[in-house]
């Protein structure tokens, strides 16, 4: 089953990163299990709904099953993992009235035991560019006690170039959902730091009608208050870096 998960999303801009930032947002977000399975009208997959999560929003883009693209994700990791062999969750923003804006999706494997051997970070940007970070700890469980550290592959900010490093650092569990991400300079000094999760519910009709009317509030609210805050670091006097579109690749398919 799917779950609803309300939190926030923080961003901090570290002070040596030119200009001091830092502000946050409600966030909201669905843990979907795969394979989906809908609530009738209130939460339906790859058609229209209120809540909807669409199959060309993920993957490849063109409406193919995401578990074949994520089989291919691991095994160009080098990876011997078989998905069929994993329970597969993802932590995404759905679409609302099929309007969508998921900035990045999280692809968790867990095995039989519960245990997260294997995420997928799918981030976008703004561009329409997208890349997937395939993150494990050599066939350990990835817990909340440590930080997986992976370069830089795609161009998401207008003020950050493309190098450097992320560091993860994941705790999902059924009753919430935690991820932090970092991005470090080459001497790996902190440039900004961000932060999403919440609170996991059981997706009820009941629920869905309780909180689904503000998510369409919440979506729109992040994507303009992420304009908001670009526009505010600029008049800070943040300079700007010229897109870099050597990296990743385009959201939608040729």
């Amino acid at each position: 089953m799917s779950d609803l998960l309300l939190g926030r999303m923080e961003h901090a801009r570290a002070a040596r990163a030119e200009k001091a930032h830092r502000f946050s947002y409600p966030w909201f977000g669905v843990v979907a299990r795969y394979p989906i399975q809908g609530r009738g009208r209130w939460f339906t997959h790859n058609r229209f709904g209120f809540l909807s999560f669409d199959d060309r929003d993920h993957g490849w883009r063109d409406g193919s099953d995401p578990l074949t693209w994520l089989q291919a994700e691991l095994n160009e990791a080098g990876l011997g993992h078989k998905v069929e062999d994993f329970t597969v969750e993802v932590l995404t923003m759905p679409r609302v009235f099929n309007f969508v804006f998921n900035p990045v999706s999280f692809w968790y494997l867990r095995d039989a035991g519960g245990r997260v051997l294997v995420i997928v970070a799918e981030v976008n940007n703004t561009f329409g560019g997208t890349h997937s970070y395939v993150l494990h700890q050599n066939g350990e469980p990835i817990t909340g006690d440590e930080w997986i550290t992976t370069p830089k592959r795609l161009y998401v900010s207008p003020f950050f170039k493309v190098e450097g490093f992320y560091r993860f650092c994941f705790r999902h569990s059924d009753e919430q959902t935690d991820v932090r991400l970092n991005h470090l300079d080459n001497d790996e000094k902190l440039l900004i730091a961000t932060r999403v999760g919440g609170e996991r519910l059981a997706m009820t009709t009941g629920r869905i009608l309780r909180y689904g009317f503000s998510a369409l509030v919440r979506v729109w609210m992040a994507l303009a208050r992420i304009h908001i805050q670009a526009g505010l670091l600029y008049i800070k006097g943040v300079k700007l870096v010229p897109r870099d579109r050597g990296h990743g690749r385009p959201v939608k398919p040729k």
